[in-house]
């Protein structure tokens, strides 16, 4: 997660959840979004190597697992193939590690602390039983179109290539979408 202030507030209805990462403000129905990454049950596991996303998100047939960062490197910049690749698996490994935590909470593999406010809603969880298309999605604030389609290849690639291919696109029929702030925009994955 990029280091920034994240300013998580319900609005006066309780409907809508706001928070900002990465210098984008995201908007979602409360009981369809998990904020994974501030769960309790998370705190307790970052430690172990356990990366998450920002928040899973339920719209519709899709569950949307979102990550923000603000660039990505430049794979024919300083350090190029090298440091790109580190935050290929950096990437992957939040989508991954977000997927087994949240199917494990809902499972009650791991349990969720009941007092814990970020924890999955009811309604998030009957989403999560209704077999969604599962879409992993990195939004880069400060990325051009066409140096998006380059990431998200290596990380289709990357899933691809892992034993959870089968499940995840047999069972999920998951995808990995990469675009830039205005793409998210237009398809009103964040809002100004």
């Amino acid at each position: 997660m990029d280091e920034e202030h994240v300013d998580i507030s319900v609005d006066e209805e309780e409907r809508w959840l706001d928070f900002v990462e990465s210098g984008m403000h995201f908007r979602y129905e409360k009981n369809r979004t998990y904020l994974i990454e501030k769960t309790t049950l998370y705190n307790t596991l970052r430690n172990k190597r356990i990366k998450t996303v920002e928040c899973v998100v339920i719209k519709g047939k899709y569950l949307f697992f979102i990550e923000a960062k603000t660039t990505a490197p430049n794979p024919q910049g300083e350090k190029g193939l090298e440091r790109f690749n580190a935050f290929i698996e950096e990437i992957f490994s939040k989508f991954i590690h977000s997927l087994q935590l949240c199917y494990a909470t809902a499972a009650n593999i791991q349990t969720e602390d009941t007092g814990d406010p970020y924890k999955q809603s009811k309604e998030f969880l009957a989403g999560l039983h209704n077999g969604p298309c599962i879409r992993f999605l990195l939004i880069i604030k400060n990325s051009r179109p066409e140096w998006n389609s380059q990431i998200q290849d290596m990380l289709q690639m990357k899933l691809n290539s892992q034993q959870l291919n089968t499940i995840c696109n047999t069972i999920w029929k998951s995808t990995i979408i990469v675009m830039n702030e205005t793409q998210a925009k237009a398809r009103k994955l964040i809002v100004d």
